[in-house]
This record gives structure tokens, sequence and C-alpha cells, in this order.
């Protein structure tokens, strides 16, 4: 019985076999590391860019408090059917708490308006908790005012302050501010005062930029 070819002459077969794929890659084997090489290099290098991000959450309860308080804790559920009213409203809570004035407070309290930069290898640092070794204040700025300066301590206890920033334009022409750490000073942007923090170790170096 013959067998008939249907393939008409000179004409080139398109099956690859993966035989023959695997022998064609493995032939430029060099190209395949360089390319893993320089990706995950670009993967390291981004990571080492990129500063860390800290988030932190809280979960706040607010209880109802109820005008009967004969009322039994298994009817409690048929407020949500407005059949029961409470004295205490949930959402003025809620609206309360995010409220300009208390998100106001909160930032003053922890000192949230002022932001530090410590220099690093690849990016800033973000010096914070134990790492921050002292808290500044800018008395006389407004609240929409931009400001900022670095600030050098040394580790005689001398601290120079630097590169005043004044409504987001650098203060060109302005000498050095040099006094002691901790303290107030007097600078363009007004009195500057430098509290230690429980991260401030005596004898150590620091350069922070304060905005």
């Amino acid at each position: 019985m013959a067998i008939q070819n249907n393939t008409k002459p000179g004409q080139a077969d398109d099956f690859l076999r993966i035989q023959d794929l695997f022998y064609l890659c493995a032939a430029k084997w060099q190209w395949f590391v360089l390319s893993l090489l320089v990706a995950f290099g670009i993967g390291y290098y981004y990571l080492l860019k990129t500063p860390p991000v800290y988030t932190r959450t809280a979960e706040l309860l607010v209880k109802r408090e109820y005008r009967g308080r004969s009322i039994s804790s298994d009817i409690e559920g048929f407020d949500n059917f407005g059949l029961f009213r409470s004295a205490t409203n949930v959402n003025n809570e809620l609206v309360a708490l995010q409220s300009p004035s208390v998100m106001t407070e909160v930032v003053k309290r922890l000192h949230l308006d002022m932001s530090y930069y410590a220099p690093g290898r690849f990016h800033d640092r973000l010096p914070y908790g134990m790492t921050l070794p002292f808290q500044a204040n800018i008395a006389g700025i407004q609240e929409n005012d931009f400001a900022g300066c670095t600030v050098n301590v040394y580790k005689d206890g001398r601290v120079q302050l630097s590169d005043f920033v004044l409504k987001g334009e650098l203060l060109k022409e302005v000498k050095p501010v040099t006094g002691k750490f901790p303290g107030t000073l007097n600078t363009p942007l007004g009195k500057v005062t430098l509290e230690a923090t429980s991260g401030y170790v005596r004898g150590t170096e620091y350069k922070v930029h304060v905005v």
C-alpha cells in the first residue's frame, strides 16, 4: 500500500519540536542569564530607592445607650428597624471624630505637623519613634506656610541650622545659625526650639531635614 505525501516539494515544515526549541534556547543561554541578572538588578535597585511606607490602623467601639434600661438585650437588634431610638447616635459620633477641629488637635498633640528626613545612601530615611533624636518646633509660622531647615547636631553638643526654606523658597545669602543642643535659636524663620527625645544618644552626630 502506497503512502501519499501531501507536502509539496520545496515547502518547509512549519512544525517545531520541543526538543529543537530547547536546543535553540540552550545555544543562546548567555542572553537568558544576562536578562535575569538585569531584571533582578533593576528590581533590587528599585526596592533600595523606594522609601518604606508606614501605616497604622485603630478600631473604636461606640456603645449605644438606650433610654429604657429594662429593654432586654435580645430585642436590641430591632433598633436597625427603627423601633427603638438610641440616646447616642453613632453617625454623629463618626462625624465628630472626623471633624477638622478634632483632626487638628490630634496633629498638634502627636507633632504630625513636622516632617523629618535623614539623608541615606539610596533614599532619605524617615526618623520616627526611637530613631528620632529630637523634636523641632518653629514658632510664628502660620498653619498654611511651608518652612524648614537642615539641623546638624554635633558630638560636642553644638547644633547648626542652615538651608532655611520659607513658603517653599530657599532663603539665599543667609548664614547658618549655631547654638547649643537642646535649646532655642533665633533664625530667619523665627524661634526654633529643639528638644531631645529618648532616641537621642549623646556623643552622636545627626543630620536631619526638618520641614
